[in-house]
């Protein structure tokens, strides 16, 4: 795999077309790379062409191209045609993951909502963990911001470039950028710690860590929209009393453990914790029949890291009284 990506890469003449993938964790080092590449590339002879490509496009071995043209595709949610490529050595790719925090920062900067900013980082992340192990990836991380010139160096040498490595123009005004960033707040530092911490590490080597859910990324199912509170009501009809989050997680299997306290009153209730995507990923019933805390473990399958994960925490009949009590949902991963 690795020999033919590599007799691909030096056989570059201007008489044929090149694809790259760009691929990696959105924010401001993955614009620093986008640009380091695209002043390379305006030294190559013929047409550059961009394509921002989607989770849902296709890629082709053979587009429409002139010869000696460069493609390059980027993207923050490699589709599954262009994971598939990169992996069997089709398609050389640039992989760019910067810090958690740097890139949750940049994103709250940008104005994005932090539920919004860590479901969009854990589907990236999750992604483009699938990488890790190519031979025709070449990951580039945050040290990229110190020394773009040789991490444009690296880009060329693995591109199979070389001869535009020392190219006065590749090389010109480029300087180490600004290194500072803001600092989380609590919640949001937990957010960075338990899910994007772990999530990072999977798109960096393609192993999984446990995961933790804080209870606050839920809501609550009387008040769409609202954080579910550590103590809920079970009063009223049946119905889903907790549902959220909408993160990603690494494809396989996993074992979700939920801990409750229940009132008194939750005697004799019945209750479903449920995880679905676009299918449903696991489910368990189980009764109260006394106060008290309980443990719920429940193995769940991930078929793909472009499932937006949802748990649902049901009430199945109606309560005139009842509390329940719920904590963070923790996820750790199972062997296949």
């Amino acid at each position: 795999m690795a020999s033919h990506l590599n007799r691909r890469i030096a056989s570059l003449r201007s008489s044929e077309a090149m694809q790259l993938l760009i691929a990696g964790t959105p924010g401001s080092l993955f614009d620093l790379v986008c640009e380091l590449l695209a002043r390379a590339a305006e030294l190559l002879p013929g047409t550059i062409i961009r394509s921002h490509c989607g989770p849902d496009d296709t890629w082709a071995a053979d587009p429409e191209a002139s010869a000696g043209s460069l493609h390059l595709f980027i993207t923050n949610y490699p589709a599954r045609s262009y994971l598939d490529a990169v992996r069997d050595g089709r398609l050389p790719a640039i992989v760019v993951i910067d810090t958690p925090l740097r890139c949750f920062t940049d994103l709250r900067e940008a104005g994005h909502e932090a539920m919004a900013t860590v479901r969009n980082l854990s589907a990236c992340a999750a992604q483009i963990g699938e990488l890790s192990a190519s031979p025709a990836a070449c990951l580039l991380g945050p040290e990229t911001r110190q020394r773009p010139a040789e991490a444009l160096r690296t880009i060329l040498g693995h591109l199979g470039w070389l001869p535009f490595v020392d190219h006065p123009a590749a090389m010109a005004d480029i300087g180490s950028t600004d290194l500072t960033h803001g600092v989380a707040l609590a919640d949001d530092a937990n957010l960075i710690r338990h899910i994007l911490g772990p999530a990072f590490h999977f798109a960096i080597t393609g192993v999984r860590r446990a995961v933790t859910w804080p209870r606050s990324c839920l809501f609550q199912g009387d008040q769409p929209g609202q954080s579910a509170p550590a103590i809920l009501d079970l009063t009223g009809p049946a119905r889903v009393i907790v549902y959220g989050p909408y993160f990603h997680l690494a494809p396989g299997r996993w074992i979700a453990t939920a801990q409750m306290a229940f009132s008194s009153g939750a005697c004799g209730m019945n209750l479903a914790l449920e995880f679905h995507g676009t299918v449903p990923l696991g489910n368990c019933r189980f009764p109260v029949e006394h106060a008290g805390v309980f443990r719920v473990d429940l193995p769940i399958a991930i078929p793909s890291a472009s499932e937006a994960i949802e748990l649902r925490l049901v009430l199945q009949q109606g309560a005139i009284e009842g509390h329940l009590g719920l904590d963070d949902i923790h996820l750790m991963p199972a062997g296949d």
